[in-house]
């Protein structure tokens, strides 16, 4: 391509040479072909006459050969070119000079190594010449950096760091304007900003996941270096994105055409960093405070994850939200519950930590045991002193006082705990579908609704004596309310 425009360089240059030699060539023909006078009415030229007149023309001829000899094949005079003819000698010393410096020219575009200069303007064309060397050379060191491993990038200081070491790159090679490309930068500055982006994405994933795996709900920022890890990669990815706009505006402003390449790298890092825009919302969302501790939030949290959810393009990550609404199930409706602190003996309401039962093993040993506030069947609670030790000789005691195992009876909110132990067992245990889906949430709801009241006053173990209870049929009915709303989030193709 360098040797194309040069030789249409020099063509063009021709031209103008060639018209002056014509012109020379008219003028002297004017002026010197004219030799003799014309013909008088006393006779014809004599022989003398005509043979000096003939040797001038020739001799003149010879002087324009050798002009336009060296004119047209674009050389310096020799010897042999010298012409006596003053005119004719000037336009071809003319020529060769221009000739010389076209043939310079060649050489600097063609980049032929160790070049002959020998034109008036040799001294600017090593020059020149220099100066192009040394831009190749921050060219290839900028290529260089596309292929060299990064540092790791992994929040915004570092990415800007980054970014700013291949910017003074790129500024090496924009420093003689002579003979950089404006265009080429661009791309380059694009391509770099681009590659920083999916640095940060690639960094990015490790912490992310690691992060997500943790229940709910996520810690603070401030109270975990893994969460403030996680965000640190995606804030910056927007940060760096919206700097990357800016500049693909400023290209457009000075009217460059960036490279195919970087206008496909560009438009993924956009949309690298719209994915990870939404998984840093997704965090925010995971790590709510009052996840659990709010008993009607449950409708609008999972309004705001179906907004999300329609937001998100990535199937890894829809799924990763259905998983996450059902440990969002799991944990919002409690599996476990506490039967009441008091059960009813003849009638009377006895604290249960004052009741053990009494009963005797096989050789007739016997045993005293406290009664559990744990509704399962298989724990020793009023609901099954009978069941699990039903010999005559078992007997319940308070104190010193003696009571039959028939004596022994629930409370209403105990009754209640039983109710939805079983009830919450049960939840999505069908084959085929997740745990939690509207009808599994709303069938549970169906089981409680006769007991709600009682229901909603049950407690979790380990809470408090004096802690509130967490509501757990307003909790039913919010998330109830909520998963119908948003079927999608619960089962896909709904």
């Amino acid at each position: 391509m360098g040797r194309l425009k040069s030789g249409v360089v020099l063509l063009l240059l021709a031209v103008p040479f060639a018209l002056y030699a014509a012109w020379q060539v008219q003028g002297v023909s004017r002026a010197d072909l004219i030799v003799s006078d014309p013909p008088s009415e006393k006779g014809l030229p004599g022989r003398e006459q005509l043979a000096a007149a003939r040797a001038k023309a020739d001799k003149w001829s010879e002087d324009v050969r050798k002009a336009a000899a060296v004119t047209y094949q674009f050389r310096t005079p020799g010897p042999d070119d010298r012409a006596a003819d003053d005119e004719c000698y000037a336009l071809a010393r003319a020529a060769g000079a221009r000739a010389d410096e076209l043939i310079d020219l060649e050489k600097f575009l063609s980049d032929t190594d160790d070049p002959v200069f020998v034109g008036a303007l040799r001294t600017r064309y090593l020059e020149w010449r220099a100066s192009k060397a040394e831009l190749s050379k921050a060219g290839k060191a900028v290529e260089n950096w596309f292929t060299t491993p990064l540092p790791a990038v992994d929040g915004p200081e570092p990415a800007a760091k980054a970014v700013a070491a291949f910017y003074s790159l790129v500024g090496e090679y924009t420093r003689d304007s002579r003979f950089s490309d404006p265009a080429k930068a661009a791309g380059w500055k694009v391509r770099g900003r681009c590659r920083v982006i999916e640095a940060l994405a690639d960094t990015a994933r490790g912490p992310y996941d690691k992060v997500v795996a943790r229940p709910l709900p996520l810690p603070s920022e401030a109270d975990s270096p893994d969460v403030r890890k996680a965000l640190g990669a995606p804030r910056a990815i927007r940060e760096q994105v919206k700097l990357l706009q800016d500049e693909l505006t400023q290209i457009e402003d000075a009217k460059l055409t960036v490279p195919a390449r970087a206008a496909a790298d560009a438009r993924a890092a956009v949309k690298r960093a719209d994915e990870w825009a939404a998984r840093e919302r997704l965090l925010a969302l995971f790590a709510e405070p009052t996840l659990f501790t709010n008993p009607t939030g449950a409708a609008d949290w999972l309004e705001k994850v179906k907004a999300q959810f329609d937001r998100t393009q990535s199937a890894e990550d829809r799924d990763l939200l259905r998983r996450k609404v059902q440990e969002f199930c799991e944990a919002f409706v409690p599996r476990a519950v506490e039967l009441e602190d008091f059960v009813l003996i003849d009638g009377k309401r006895t604290r249960r930590a004052d009741v053990e039962v009494e009963y005797f093993d096989a050789k007739g040993k016997s045993h005293r045991v406290p009664l559990t506030n744990n509704p399962d069947p298989e724990s020793l609670n009023e609901f099954t002193v009978a069941r699990k030790f039903p010999g005559e000789r078992t007997r319940v005691w308070v104190g010193a006082t003696e009571s039959f195992p028939n004596q022994l009876q629930p409370t209403k909110p105990s009754e209640a705990a039983v109710a939805f132990h079983e009830a919450r067992k049960n939840v999505g245990s069908g084959p085929g579908m997740p745990k939690w889906t509207a009808k599994a949430i709303d069938e549970l709801k169906i089981k409680c609704k006769p007991v709600s009241g009682e229901v909603n006053k049950l407690k979790i173990p380990g809470t408090k004596p004096d802690a509130p209870a967490p509501e757990i049929w307003n909790r039913l009915e919010n998330l109830s309310r909520g998963a119908e709303a948003d079927r999608t989030l619960f089962e896909k193709g709904q």
